[in-house]
C-alpha cells in the first residue's frame, strides 16, 4: 500500500526490512508487542522466544538505519530492562534517554498491584551524530532563569510525558468503533493504539522533515500518521491483515500539516 512517498505493507516485518537497503532510514519509531498476552500477533511468547524475537527485529531494524539515526521502542514495565540491556550490549547502541510515557487511566482492574499509568519508551542511537532537536519542542511559556533546564526560548522538554492514550470514545478510535443493527460492538480497532502527539513528539524530537521513519510493527498505523503530518516519509510493516483497512483509512486521509508551529505542536502533544 502507497501513500505518496509513505508505504506499509502487510508481511512480517523480519522478511519486509529485509528488502530495505541498509542505512536507509533516519528513524525507527515502533511499539513492538509487550509480551502480555494480548490478542496481537507475538504476544505470547515465552521468555526466551520473546528475547529471540527481540533480537531479530532489531538486527534488521539496526541495519536499515542510517549511521546518525535513532531507535525508540516502547516497552512494557516487565520486560523493559531486558529489552534496554539488548539494545546496549548486544547491539553496541547509545542510550540517549528512557522517557515515562504518563497517562491517567488504564484498562486494567487491579486488587494486589498498583494501578499501571505509564509506559517506558527507550530512545537509542547509533552514534553520537544523532538528531535532537530539543528547540523545536521548548515551551516558550516556561521560562525562568533558576531553572537550569530553561533557556531565553522556552523550557526544555522532560523525560515524562503526560499524554492520554485515546479511550474508545477518542476522536482517533471511535471511529473504528462500528456496531451492528441490535446495537453490538462488532469491530473495535486495535487493542494497543497510540496517541498520535506520542508518535509525533518522538518523531519531531528525531528526525527532520522530509526523512524516513520506519515502524516494523505498525498496528493501526498510529506513527505513520505521525510521520505523514510532520512532513516524513514513512516505511511500515504489520503481520495481522485485519488491521488493513485500518491501516488504508488512517493513511489515505491523512495529510501533511504544512501550516503547523513549533508551539501548536507543543501545545496540542499535552492536551490531546
Amino acid at each position: 500500500m502507497k501513500f505518496g512517498d509513505s508505504v506499509a505493507s502487510i508481511e512480517d516485518c523480519i522478511s519486509g526490512m529485509d528488502k530495505i537497503p541498509a542505512g536507509s532510514v533516519d528513524l525507527v519509531a515502533t511499539d513492538p508487542p509487550y509480551n502480555l498476552q494480548k490478542t496481537i500477533a507475538n504476544d505470547d511468547l515465552n521468555e526466551h522466544e520473546f528475547f529471540d524475537f527481540t533480537r531479530l527485529w532489531i538486527t534488521g531494524a539496526t541495519r536499515a538505519l542510517k549511521k546518525d539515526g535513532s531507535i525508540y521502542v516502547m516497552c512494557g514495565v516487565k520486560y523493559h530492562p531486558y529489552v534496554h540491556v539488548i539494545l546496549e550490549k548486544e547491539f553496541d547502541l547509545i542510550h540517549v534517554d528512557t522517557i515515562i510515557w504518563a497517562y491517567s487511566h488504564s484498562v486494567h482492574g487491579v486488587k494486589r498491584v498498583l494501578q499501571s499509568s505509564y509506559d517506558p519508551i527507550l530512545l537509542f542511537a547509533k552514534s553520537k551524530d544523532y538528531t535532537f532537536n530539543m528547540d523545536d519542542l521548548r515551551d516558550p511559556f516556561a521560562f525562568s532563569r533558576f531553572d537550569k533546564g530553561n533557556s531565553r526560548i522556552g523550557k526544555a522538554l522532560p523525560d515524562v510525558w503526560y499524554i492520554e492514550a485515546p479511550r474508545w470514545n477518542h476522536p482517533e478510535r471511535h471511529e473504528f468503533y462500528k456496531k451492528n443493527g441490535r446495537g453490538d460492538i462488532v469491530e473495535k480497532g486495535h487493542p494497543t493504539q497510540k496517541p498520535v502527539s506520542l508518535f509525533k513528539r518522538m518523531i519531531q524530537l528525531s528526525s527532520n522533515p522530509g526523512e524516513t521513519v520506519l515502524d516494523p510493527f505498525c498496528g493501526s498505523c498510529t506513527a505513520g500518521v505521525a510521520a505523514i503530518k510532520t512532513g516524513r516519509k514513512f516505511i511500515g510493516f504489520e503481520v495481522d491483515p485485519q488491521w488493513e483497512p485500518i491501516i488504508n483509512r488512517r493513511l489515505s486521509s491523512t495529510s501533511s500539516e504544512k501550516s503547523s508551529k513549533k508551539l501548536t505542536d507543543f501545545v496540542e502533544a499535552d492536551d490531546e
